[in-house]
Parts: C-alpha cells; structure tokens; sequence
C-alpha cells in the first residue's frame, strides 16, 4: 500500500544503519517510536532480528519483544543443526571421505560473537569429487534420505549438489559451489583446490573441517552476487569473514586470482563498503561493470524486496569474468526477466522438479561418473 512505503522505506534506511553500528562497533541509531513496528518487521524480514536482538542485550537497551522472540528459535536451529552434523560426520568419517561443512553453523560459529545471532535454515556440505559417490552411499545406506530423486534432469544439468534430508534438516550435499555447469564452465574453479586449503575447527564441541578463512570470504562474495546480491544479512557475513583474515593481504588476492572470480569478489567488497561502511583487502580494479554495480547499488539498496522494490538482482547476478561477459549474462537475464516475471539468478532449477521421480539407473550412473571426473 502506497500510504506504508515511506515508514517501510525509513525503517528499511535504520536497519542497514543498524548492521552498519554493528560491524563498525559503534552506537546503534535512535529508532523513533513510529518506526520502530517497521523496523522490527524490516529486521525480521531480513532474517537480522536475532542479531539486532544481541547487539541491544549486550549494550543493555530494551530489546522489543518480536526481537527477543527471535533470538530462542535460532538457537534451537542451531542447536539442532550442529546434533545432524554430528551424525553426518560419523557417517562420512566412517567412510574415509573428504568432505567439509561451510555456510551456516560455520560462518555462526567463526565469525559472530553468538552463533544464535545468525539465522540458518538448512547445512551445506561438500564432498571432494573423487569421493561423492561413496559419500553420498554412506548417507543414503545410513541417517539421510534422498529429496532431490529425478536423475534424468540432475545428469542432464549436472547439477552441481543434490538435497537429502535427515528428519527435518534439509541437506544440500555439494560437490562443488556452482550448482549450474554453466556457471562452472564461466569461472572455471578447481573445487579440489579448496581441499588443500581446508583447515579444521571446533563446531558445538565437536572438531570438524572447514574452510579456511580465504575461501570462506571468496565463497561468500561469490555465492552472495550470483545470488542477486540483494541481502544484508550477506554483506554482514562478508565483513565478519573478512575481518577475521588471518593472511597476508596478497595471499588472498592471488587465491582470488587463480579462482577467476577477481570481478565477483571486487562487486561484493564495493557493495559491503557501501552500505557497512568497512573495506575488504581486495583490489577493485577499473572495471566498467563494476562502476555500474555501484550505480545500480543506489538505486537498489539492500532489502529492497521489503519494499517491493527493484533490487537489481538480474543486475548483478550476471556479473561474470570481465565486463563484456557480464553485459552479455545481463541482456540475457533481463529478456529472461522480461519473458518470465522471475528475478531470480541466473540458470537456478526450480529444485521441487527435483524432487520428483524421474530418469534411470542409467542417468544416475552417467551423473555420478561426471562428478568424479572433476577429482
């Protein structure tokens, strides 16, 4: 309704104003009371209530009670995530597979002063290539159960992850960060790679392997543009891995040069410093794509969906190695948009097709033998 896009609008500027005190460790801004409704909703919307819940317990303001509210389920979300990666983690170990846990309780439990404060739905975990096939047994003969069923599009899209599920926890079990062949094929990143930089962690109590913090970062900017790069909640994830860095600033610029993705992480770090106000060791460049991201950011700030508003997903989603590919991605999701409705990333499956019986034996088995070749 157009007599609410103005207090929505207000509240959506104090929100980003809010996570901006946060990652700079200043004074949070004064909401007045009118806004205060819109604020609380904008911040729960953007799956930041827990967050801005702490942060006012831990400099002793009165914490409105939707905030409060928020704080006990992410808990218990995490709680119940670290108890299936638990099992997942004795199923795989059991197996000799190489696997990693990253996102979620990951990110919650490295970089944010309380893993509650950090909203999650489901677990990510990735398997080396060359052992997926035995991982993906040890978890189907154990614990999980399989959502993703239909072969024939998964070999035919070869996919890059596929979703199981132990009780209620949703898994998506990668094999590689780039779900779509297509974007495999544009950015060209050894997966196996990330293996030799992995280091181990202790998640809930528990020693598992993650990735270390260069990859963490270059993770997180990649998957948050491809994405559409529309969320806040992303661009706090990106500063806190960032902030945590503990290589030389060359290192990671060199690993981000190697994974081909130097325009993806440069649009993510120029985002965050824009609306967080704090800066990445990444070297920006002169790309033209990247002067036009940072117009299209001021047209589109972060958790413009709260609004209805144009969040230049298509935009930035087709962010790719250079400008010239980028203008080319962009033309084609915008006839996409045009065509569609959907302002969703580019080359995303609607997974719940997924989900559905279909293809066989042969189709899974053709899968499977593309996903090791990459090991």
């Amino acid at each position: 309704m157009a007599h609410l896009a103005r207090p929505k609008r207000a509240a959506r500027g104090l929100l980003i104003e809010s996570v901006k005190a946060i990652a700079n460790q200043s004074e949070l801004p004064s909401i007045p009371i009118d806004l205060e409704p819109y604020w609380v909703d904008c911040a729960l919307f953007s799956g930041l209530g827990p967050l801005i819940a702490h942060k006012l317990l831990d400099v002793g303001t009165a914490v409105p009670a939707e905030l409060a509210d928020s704080i006990r389920p992410a808990a218990a979300m995490h709680l119940l995530h670290l108890a299936v990666l638990r099992i997942i983690r004795n199923a795989l170990d059991a197996a000799g597979v190489r696997w990693l846990v990253f996102k979620g309780p990951a990110v919650a439990e490295q970089f944010y002063e309380a893993p509650s404060a950090r909203t999650y739905s489901d677990l990510d975990i990735l398997i080396h290539p060359a052992d997926f096939e035995r991982g993906l047994t040890a978890l189907l003969q154990g614990p999980a159960r399989l959502i993703d069923q239909n072969w024939f599009l998964i070999s035919e899209r070869e996919q890059g992850e596929i979703t199981l599920a132990i009780g209620a926890t949703v898994i998506d079990l990668h094999w590689h960060f780039f779900s779509s062949a297509l974007t495999r094929s544009t950015f060209q990143l050894d997966i196996c790679r990330t293996f030799d930089h992995a280091c181990t962690t202790t998640l809930g109590g528990v020693e598992m392997t993650v990735l270390d913090t260069a990859d963490t970062v270059i993770f997180l900017a990649t998957h948050a543009v491809l994405s559409g790069g529309h969320r806040l909640k992303w661009m706090f994830d990106f500063h806190c891995a960032a902030a945590s860095l503990n290589v030389p600033n060359d290192v990671i610029r060199k690993r981000i040069r190697e994974y081909n993705v130097e325009l993806l992480v440069s649009v993510m770090a120029s985002r965050t410093a824009a609306f967080l106000g704090t800066d990445a060791p990444v070297e920006h460049g002169h790309h033209p794509w990247l002067a036009l991201s940072r117009l299209a950011s001021r047209a589109a700030p972060p958790e413009s969906e709260f609004l209805n508003a144009y969040t230049a997903r298509a935009l930035f989603s087709a962010t790719r190695t250079s400008t010239r590919n980028s203008v080319v991605q962009f033309v084609r999701n915008a006839v996409r948009l045009a065509r569609t409705g959907s302002n969703r990333r580019s080359h995303v499956v609607d997974r719940s097709i997924l989900h559905l019986p279909g293809g066989t034996e042969a189709d899974r088995r053709r899968w499977l033998d593309m996903v090791a070749s990459h090991g």
